[in-house]
C-alpha cells in the first residue's frame, strides 16, 4: 500500500463521491507506478536527490490506465 486510503476516501467523501473499496486498491496501484516511474526518471537523470527544485523533471506524465483484468 502506497496511499493512506483512509485519507483518498475521505478526499472523495468530501467532495460527495462514494468510492469502494477496489476503486481505492486501483488507485494506489496507479500511484505506485507513477512512484516507480518517478524514482527510474531520477535514476536515468541522474538526480539523487528529489526535492522542490527538480520534482518535474522525474514527474511522469499521468495517465490512467485499466489493467487487462479490469
Amino acid at each position: 500500500m502506497v496511499l493512506n486510503k483512509s485519507a483518498v476516501k475521505k478526499m472523495f467523501n468530501k467532495q460527495g463521491v462514494q468510492v469502494n473499496l477496489l476503486a481505492l486498491h486501483h488507485v494506489d496501484e496507479w500511484a505506485k507506478k507513477a512512484i516507480e516511474e518517478m524514482i527510474q526518471n531520477a535514476q536515468l537523470k541522474n538526480i539523487k536527490r528529489v526535492k522542490p527544485s527538480n520534482i518535474e523533471t522525474v514527474c511522469p506524465l499521468l495517465l490512467w490506465e485499466m489493467s487487462e483484468n479490469d
